[in-house]
């Protein structure tokens, strides 16, 4: 008697965190619009001391990467649910050291 094969888990805890990163970015490009600089739309009283620039910083630096972090975590586990080995990427400089 053969079984059904077992439908892969999905984790919803990590597919919120993703999202929510998401949501983050679009907090940190409406911020851009109060900071100087190259941003399209400009507030006329934008400036580098106000509340805006904190919070652009605060989000700058973990939001790119967690969406790095989170990228390989789900790479691992298409690799692992795919194939019993993970592929070997065989470049050029690869090849000439091994020889």
């Amino acid at each position: 008697m053969t079984t059904a094969p077992e439908k892969p888990r999905r984790l919803h805890d990590l597919d919120a965190l993703r999202g929510f990163a998401m949501l983050l970015g679009i907090a940190l490009h409406a911020a851009l619009a109060f900071i100087p600089g190259f941003w399209a739309v400009k507030d006329s009283t934008a400036s580098f001391n106000g509340p805006y620039d904190e919070v652009l910083f605060a989000i700058h630096g973990f939001r790119m990467p967690l969406f790095f972090l989170l990228s390989g975590f789900f790479t691992a586990m298409l690799w692992k649910r795919r194939s019993p080995h993970p592929p070997h990427l065989d470049t050029p400089v690869d090849d000439g050291w091994r020889r």
